[in-house]
């Protein structure tokens, strides 16, 4: 065993008293009950030394917090990390709460605040300090509690006293690297909460426990002030404690992990939470979502022989679910969460509405005609069906607003002010936000007539996993404990899975978005691609595939990387541009997803490829883990992983950017292997895999541009730019 810096020949240092706790962490598997990232196997130690305290880690110091009678010590500028270079920075210079001092918001860093230390000591691993922050004769109450997890930093703050209701934010400020490298920021895709930070050598995330946090919004950094200084930027969420209709707040409660990682993976959040019980089985299907003019569904149109759903099955797409929105009888999107009229009846395709225009094809339909789309496309067709379902947006013109509880189903606003939560801004009105303490009563009763009229053998639950729960928050102080709270409306929306489960033999799939929130409790997302930057998201976005693969593969199923406009080509997509898509689906572990265009060849070409090239991968990858993911950059140089290459290239995630990262190798457990090209320049490649493989192909094949599957193509084989990929398994997957 190592011996601790600590200690001397002689025994002790008298200057540093140590706690010796030693831990044994076996590998990735022992944090997943909570968010703190994974950390390698090792010991853990804390050492004082008079108001300092160090942190260590095998032997190394990685953090000290200094508990000086200042604000320093009050705020986290007293806490230092040590980067994989031997240099040591401030992860939250200037980070803390902001008090509410009668009405006067004052940050952590503003003047005419006054810090106190009451209290600072250790009990055995944990370094314990209370402050009182003072402003203007008011006062606030707060304890810091540290110790070391592994690799993390594992902070606890709460308020404690008789002052609790001050506290109103918790910010963890800006990054100082203290180094002359510039610190760069890390957009990890499907982490749509926080960013990642990359300075001194070392991986760094800094963010609030989701499971356990008190607070009513949780939110990501400020993209247009991230940038401090060449040596310091934001990249940490925010917690915001609003008040609740009684004026009181919660009291502020958090527990925060600070990881400082030499590669990237060390640094990643974990995501907890079930293996959802269906999700293999989402993964059988490629999934088609589709939206008005609904009679391109039933009916042939504009002089094609086949109406759109026989077609697909015409060209021998067979395994596919089809979802159907904006059904409501109301219009598009309204009377939720009623969609159907009192008699049972759906909309009769003529009063519908699609970006607020009447829809065009319209005309055909009426009584029935739902019971008549099911009963083709499960009976005839044996697709599997499902339609949108919303229980998060309340239109006052809703039969279950007028007749079941009004205002008083809806989310109230913070502030005791009589108002309430706005939703979604439909093309008609305002929606409210329905109280999540009563999503499963209305859900209960809506969906089991909707089940008992149509039987759809999936389900597919719209808004509820693509939002930040921080927008639908009830503060309403009569529902008792979860008024105000985050994670409130984040537990509500995570058990309306399980309620469909019951009544409905298939899946449940939730829109994407901020969905790493809700990994496990949905068994498959329609999985829209986004960052903790808005403008990096769907193409803009980087083939940093670690985290979904790491992380979210194996407990959630995804299709697509969203529906083509939230990819980034608007309502339509060319050839190129789906073969791009599905180069990206298949870069993620994804399945199959057909959005709707406006023009029928288009969905009906994009259905056959993704049939043809996504579903066999899909069935092959599907219960399999990644071993390895290798990164290539602009010239074709191999990098061992996301951290060397994020290392070489900190704009990685620019799409502007020579080397943004677009080229991406990954091998599972099974021998399956995935290469992707989205770059601007073309890949050879050579190293196919020895033995007899099956393979499934967009590549130049001895200068011709080809698509296949099956046996291995002859000759030469390049990816193309922009939309190449090249997929084999050690045997045809099971179809």
């Amino acid at each position: 065993m190592r011996r601790c810096p600590c200690c001397v020949a002689g025994g002790i240092d008298p200057f540093l008293l140590l706690v010796c706790t030693f831990l044994v962490f076996p590998g990735g598997a022992w944090s997943q009950s909570t968010p703190m990232p994974s950390s390698p196997a090792g010991t853990n130690s804390v050492a004082v030394s008079g108001s300092n305290y160090y942190f260590f880690f095998n032997g190394d110091t990685l953090y000290k917090y200094s508990a000086t009678n200042s604000i320093v010590g009050a705020t986290f500028s007293g806490i230092r990390a040590k980067g994989a270079n031997g240099t040591w920075f401030v992860p939250s210079l200037n980070g803390g709460i902001a008090g509410d001092f009668n009405g006067v918001l004052k940050y952590p860093w503003d003047s005419g605040l006054q810090y106190a230390r009451l209290s600072a000591g250790r009990r055995a691993d944990t370094i314990t300090a209370t402050w009182r922050m003072t402003y203007s004769f008011s006062s606030i109450d707060y304890r810091y509690r540290m110790h070391i997890s592994g690799r993390t930093l594992v902070i606890r703050v709460d308020t404690v006293g008789n002052t609790p209701l001050g506290a109103a934010e918790f910010h963890l400020s800006r990054c100082e690297s203290m180094t002359s490298e510039r610190a760069s920021p890390i957009r990890i895709p499907y982490l749509t909460l926080f960013n990642l930070v990359f300075c001194n050598g070392s991986y760094i995330s800094f963010f609030f426990d989701w499971e356990v946090t008190n607070c009513s919004r949780y939110d990501p950094p400020d993209i247009a002030q991230e940038r401090y200084s060449a040596t310091s930027v934001r990249f940490a969420p925010t917690v915001s404690y609003l008040r609740k209709t009684d004026g009181t707040r919660n009291p502020l409660q958090e527990t925060i992990y600070l990881t400082v990682s030499p590669d990237l993976n060390g640094a990643l959040p974990n995501v907890p939470g079930p293996t959802a019980p269906r999700a293999a089985e989402s993964m059988r299907k490629i999934v088609l979502s589709y939206g008005p003019p609904y009679p391109w569904l039933l009916y042939p149109t504009r002089g094609y022989a086949y109406r759109f759903l026989d077609s697909l099955k015409h060209r021998r797409v067979d395994s596919i679910a089809v979802l159907v929105g904006n059904w409501s009888y109301y219009g598009r999107e309204g009377g939720l969460p009623d969609i159907l009229d009192n008699e049972g009846n759906p909309n009769p395709f003529v009063t519908s509405e699609e970006n607020c225009a009447p829809e065009y094809g319209g005309g055909r339909g009426g009584k029935g005609t739902l019971q008549a789309l099911q009963r083709h496309v499960v009976d005839t067709l044996k697709y599997d069906f499902s339609l949108y379902l919303n229980y998060v947006d309340y239109y006052r013109s809703s039969p279950t607003f007028r007749t079941r509880g009004g205002y008083a189903h809806a989310a109230r606003s913070p502030g005791v002010i009589l108002s309430y939560v706005p939703g979604w801004e439909s093309c008609s009105e305002i929606t409210l936000v329905l109280k999540p303490s009563q999503i499963w009563n209305i859900a209960d009763s809506l969906g089991s007539r909707m089940q008992s009229l149509y039987k759809p053998n999936w389900t597919y639950l719209d808004v509820q996993s693509a939002i930040n729960p921080s927008d639908r928050v009830d503060y309403d102080a009569s529902i008792g404990s979860g008024a105000g709270k985050f994670l409130s409306t984040l537990r509500h929306y995570r058990a309306l899975p399980d309620l469909f489960r019951r009544r409905n033999p298939g899946p449940v799939q939730g829109e994407g978005r901020n969905h790493f929130l809700y990994v496990g409790y949905f068994d498959d997302f329609e999985g829209r691609l986004y960052t903790a930057d808005p403008a990096v998201f769907g193409k803009k976005a980087p083939l940093l595939v670690d985290f979904d693969l790491y992380k979210m593969h194996r407990k959630s199923a995804q299709h697509g990387p969203g529906h083509c406009y939230e990819f980034g080509y608007g309502n339509t997509m060319q050839r190129n541009e789906v073969l791009a898509y599905i180069a990206t689906e298949l870069a993620y572990g994804h399945g199959g997803l057909v959005s709707k265009g406006n023009i029928i060849d288009h969905s009906v070409e994009q259905a056959v490829l993704e049939y043809r090239h996504v579903y066999p991968m899909q069935r092959a990858y599907a219960s399999a883990s990644p071993i390895e993911i290798k990164y290539y950059d602009d010239a074709n140089v191999a990098f061992e992983s996301a951290s060397a290459y994020i290392r070489r290239y900190p704009g990685y995630w620019d799409v502007d950017s020579a080397n943004f990262m677009a080229k991406v190798k990954v091998t599972y457990d099974n021998d399956v292997i995935v290469r992707v090209n989205r770059s601007k320049t073309s890949w050879p490649v050579e190293d196919i895999g020895a033995g007899e493989r099956w393979f499934d192909y967009h590549a130049i094949v001895n200068g011709r541009d080809s698509l296949g599957v099956g046996s291995r193509p002859g000759g030469t084989l390049t990816l193309p730019a922009t939309n190449g990929w090249l997929c084999t398994a050690p045997s045809i997957p099971i179809l």
